[in-house]
């Protein structure tokens, strides 16, 4: 028996165990997701918090958009190098429910960079929003087509 505080655990103590990370693929996506949002969060930000406040900020926004793009084209080439060594990989995850991150991390990438860089740049603010755009039609296309895909037979409950 283990003492846990108050409480008597029946249960023999178990040692540490860690499950290996994943490799770059799909299941990484919705943290470009969550870092392009955040970026795009904190810029629209800078412009309702007080005057001390609005540069670092927007120097966090930029950084953070940063950070998207940089975990957007590791994971991106990664997996594409996984793919290309193995083209197994892309048939064994096709029907992945975590498509729809990498379809939302391209757009939340996108619309931060509209967002961000035309605060920091005005004469990139075309070329954000070329981007944006690009960005957003491969995610929308993408999306469609994954979730079009005919899913792998289920087994009947029993």
């Amino acid at each position: 028996m283990r003492h846990r505080g108050l409480l008597v655990s029946p249960d023999p103590p178990r040692s540490p165990h860690r499950e290996p990370l994943p490799p770059p693929g799909p299941v990484w996506f919705p943290a470009v997701m969550v870092t392009g949002i955040l970026a795009s969060a904190l810029q629209v930000t800078a412009g309702l918090v007080s005057t001390a406040l609005v540069g670092p900020v927007r120097v966090l926004a930029l950084i953070d958009l940063l950070v998207a793009w940089l975990l957007l084209l590791v994971l991106t080439t990664g997996y594409g190098v996984r793919v290309a060594r193995d083209p197994a990989v892309l048939r064994g995850e096709i029907h992945s429910p975590f498509w729809g991150p990498v379809a939302m991390g391209l757009m939340s990438v996108g619309s931060a960079t509209a967002a961000v860089l035309p605060a920091w740049w005005p004469a990139l603010t075309r070329a954000s929003w070329e981007v944006d755009t690009a960005f957003w039609v491969v995610g929308i296309v993408g999306q469609s087509v994954a979730g079009s895909s005919p899913s792998p037979p289920r087994p009947a409950p029993t």
